[in-house]
């Protein structure tokens, strides 16, 4: 059922690291609107992430439960 955790993991980490890199770059130019589509990108990287998590421990309680 949740599976494939480390797909999400992976796209969460390049999504945050683009956004850290459009906030640095809006933010060394002054560019509001690139900042804030940086900060955007970081945190749905950041859900993503957590997805990732969560699939994990879905998976882990699953073979948990499977064993009792």
């Amino acid at each position: 059922m949740a599976s494939n955790h480390l797909g999400d993991k992976a796209k969460g980490m390049k999504d945050k690291m683009k956004g850290m890199g459009k906030e640095e770059i809006g933010r060394m130019t002054g560019d509001s609107r690139k900042k804030s589509e940086g900060m955007v990108d970081r945190m749905l990287g950041e859900a993503k992430d957590e997805r990732g998590n969560t699939k994990k421990n879905l998976n882990s309680w699953e073979k948990k439960r499977k064993s009792d």
